[in-house]
């Protein structure tokens, strides 16, 4: 019993592995980073008030988290000696917005927007027909990627 538990404990090791290695980002690879990624066939959707994508780097961490006046981006900073120790949070970047904000929609088209409840484009990206992976990496980073997997857009 031992022996089985430990080779489904190896293999599904593996396959966490396997599956976890981040995706390069524009040749540069980082062991430690774990972006979050999402296909613009899945047709991802996010509401206000709904948990924040995240992302980690080492340590640190990412959230990307779409408010009720704002897109934002937040990073926190794990200090693990010294006087500064603990968690710090700041802001990245922030897209400002107004309206009834209502969702961040990845289309599959491969348009990130921001719609109200009408469904009305507040905010979006410009990617129609370019954007097919999205990127949110540890350090706050947002980017679209094309098929090739070039970059055809970034805050």
């Amino acid at each position: 019993m031992k022996t089985q538990c430990l080779a489904v404990f190896a293999l599904l090791l593996s396959l966490t592995t396997a599956f976890a290695q981040p995706p390069t980002n524009n040749g540069d690879v980082n062991a430690a980073e774990r972006p979050a990624q999402l296909l613009a066939s899945a047709n991802w959707r996010m509401k206000v008030g709904d948990a924040p994508l995240l992302a980690t780097r080492g340590n640190d961490a990412a959230e990307l988290a779409l408010e009720r006046n704002a897109l934002v981006a937040k990073k926190t900073v794990t200090i693990t000696t010294g006087d500064d120790m603990g968690a710090h949070t700041s802001v990245v970047w922030s897209i400002p917005l107004s309206g009834a904000v209502n969702e961040l929609v990845f289309q599959p088209d491969g348009n990130l927007v921001v719609v109200d409840t009408a469904n009305k484009v507040l905010w979006q990206t410009n990617t129609k027909g370019q954007g097919h992976i999205l990127r949110f990496y540890g350090d706050g980073v947002l980017d679209l990627f094309d098929k090739t997997n070039g970059s055809v857009w970034r805050k």
